[in-house]
């Protein structure tokens, strides 16, 4: 795959205050090569798809590095469920080594693929190969945030992340603007749908049609 896509983005993101050191660019490139390459025969991005893996696929994921920025701290943890072929989980773990970066996906060969990407990046997640609904078992209450993208509905979403979440965690999602269509009117979600900024639907006009979603499990027990 070309080289071009990738040091746009970086150019771009560079303006946005999310500046990325050679190492980084280095493991993107790889990461977006590998993607390229294994996608068709593993399921891994759609080939209508795979054209636009940088400016569509990597571009999102960097809306959750933004997000995710003013958050994260040294040894916190996260997981990224129903990862698939690491989007954004890869990534966080590039762009967060700090960061404690749990993988989770049902798929075996989506697990291989993550396992090799772990190897030839040389990044520090963590992959299971687990269905989500028993993580609860072994990662109840221990994480800080979950991501999710293109996973499930809203309540849905809570019910698979609050269980790994800690009091006062934050489970973050991308949705589309029909995302009040999703929430389940019963349950009080302290959810916050924020609009993505100019500089970022200039550069990927996809994204005005997307809200950033986060929804903070409460400090008390319950939601």
């Amino acid at each position: 795959m070309e080289q071009q896509p990738l040091n746009e983005l970086v150019k771009f993101l560079s303006q946005r205050k999310i500046v990325l050191d050679q190492n980084q660019i280095g493991q993107l490139g790889r990461y977006a090569s590998l993607l390229y390459d294994y996608s068709g025969r593993m399921s891994l991005v759609s080939a209508s798809d795979r054209p636009y893996l940088v400016y569509r696929h990597f571009l999102e994921c960097f809306v959750y590095v933004q997000h995710l920025a003013s958050f994260l701290r040294e040894g916190m943890r996260l997981a990224d469920i129903g990862t698939g072929a690491g989007l954004p989980g890869v990534i966080l773990s590039v762009m967060f080594p700090q960061v404690d970066i749990v993988l989770v996906e049902s798929v075996r060969k989506k697990t291989l693929f993550l396992k090799k990407i772990k190897e030839e990046l040389a990044l520090s997640y963590t992959v299971i190969n687990s269905r989500i609904e028993k993580m609860a078992d072994d990662g109840a209450g221990i994480f800080d945030v979950v991501t999710a993208r293109a996973l499930a509905a809203i309540p849905l979403l809570v019910k698979y992340a609050f269980p790994l979440l800690r009091r006062g965690g934050q489970l973050h999602v991308i949705k589309g603007l029909d995302y009040k269509k999703e929430l389940d009117s019963k349950t009080p979600y302290e959810l916050a749908a924020l609009g993505m900024d100019d500089a970022w639907v200039t550069y990927g006009d996809y994204l005005a049609h997307r809200k950033y979603i986060i929804i903070r499990k409460a400090d008390e027990d319950g939601i």
